[in-house]
């Protein structure tokens, strides 16, 4: 998948922009996991949910989640690690717009029918931004990061 190919689309329900990036929706016969990304806006928040469990690596931006209750505090760098069932909330800082990096065993739970995804009811904050292309914003995350431009080449 080229990133010039990836589509990113609004996600109102969670107030984030959403991209596939490996999915059978997309044409690919993954059985076992799925990867999207999400950006955040600057200071926004998701609304409460939980589900199976996803691995999220943070490519740009910082902020916290509430995991069940507890405040972790994540960075561009860093992953975190969302256990099947646990309440969580993303809270982005308020100077610069999150982009994650999803893996979640979708087609694997699909399959085994135990998809489950649930809401808490609250509304997730929302901003006014407006995202880029995916390829637009993944050059941003690229262009902040130290050492890039020559280790590209």
């Amino acid at each position: 998948m080229k990133a010039a190919d990836v589509e990113l689309e609004y996600e109102a329900k969670n107030g984030i922009w959403h991209a596939g990036l490996v999915s059978a929706d997309m044409g690919f016969d993954n059985r076992i996991i799925e990867f999207d990304c999400h950006i955040y806006p600057a200071g926004s928040s998701s609304v409460t949910h939980r589900h199976n469990e996803a691995v999220i690596f943070v490519l740009k931006g910082s902020g916290y989640t509430l995991l069940d209750d507890e405040r972790v505090d994540w960075e561009a760098g860093d992953t975190l690690y969302i256990p099947a069932g646990a309440w969580h909330q993303h809270h982005i800082d308020p100077d610069v717009p999150a982009m994650v990096v999803a893996a979640k065993p979708l087609p694997l739970q699909e399959y085994l029918g135990e998809l489950n995804i649930e809401y808490r009811g609250d509304e997730p904050v929302r901003t006014d931004y407006q995202a880029g292309s995916f390829l637009d914003e993944f050059r941003e995350v690229n262009a902040e990061t130290p050492g890039a431009e020559s280790e590209s080449r």
